[in-house]
């Protein structure tokens, strides 16, 4: 039987994911090739500037290094450091050319991304994270960081739909059907 300080409790409530790090990336599935394709059939075309997008939520980086093979650049967020700090070593698995398109940054709130400046992403991700946000003022920040055609490409588990927004397309698919 484990013991769990109050420490590690008010850690546990504070970043429920910090004791199962190391774990969530060896174990967390792979996101359905469907997501990527979608995102790359909707994501702007860019010529005289590279591409970004900004993953939120993104745990130990599953998708914020697939995301690669469609942007130039990539920011994962997430408030847990102890995730970030796998997908940073997961980061280091990568090519060099590759490492240094990802970047990766603490955030203690998604619905306050006051580091970057409006405009900025052409495409903001959010997977397996939704649920967690209130969903009003996180939407309200995702489209004050979307560049005018940017896309939010939201995925979880449940059921596909696609949707027109003024501030964007969205795109939320699962593997089900």
């Amino acid at each position: 039987m484990s013991v769990i300080s109050l420490e590690d409790s008010v850690i546990l409530k504070m970043d429920p994911f910090a004791h199962q790090a190391k774990q969530y990336l060896l174990s967390r599935p792979t996101y359905p090739s469907l997501f990527l394709d979608r995102i790359r059939a909707r994501a702007p075309a860019t010529t005289q500037r590279s591409s970004t997008c900004l993953d939120v939520g993104c745990g130990s980086g599953q998708l914020t290094e697939t995301l690669i093979q469609v942007f130039d650049r990539v920011v994962g967020v997430d408030r847990s450091k102890p995730q970030l700090e796998q997908a940073l070593v997961s980061k280091l698995k990568l090519p060099s050319a590759d490492q240094n398109r990802i970047e990766y940054l603490s955030v203690d709130d998604a619905t306050k991304l006051i580091q970057f400046p409006s405009e900025s992403f052409d495409c903001v991700t959010v997977a397996q994270t939704l649920h967690w946000l209130p969903l009003k003022q996180s939407l309200t920040e995702f489209s004050r960081v979307l560049r005018p055609g940017g896309i939010l490409a939201a995925m979880g588990y449940g059921v596909c739909r696609v949707d027109n927004s003024p501030s964007g397309e969205w795109i939320s698919c699962s593997s089900k059907p």
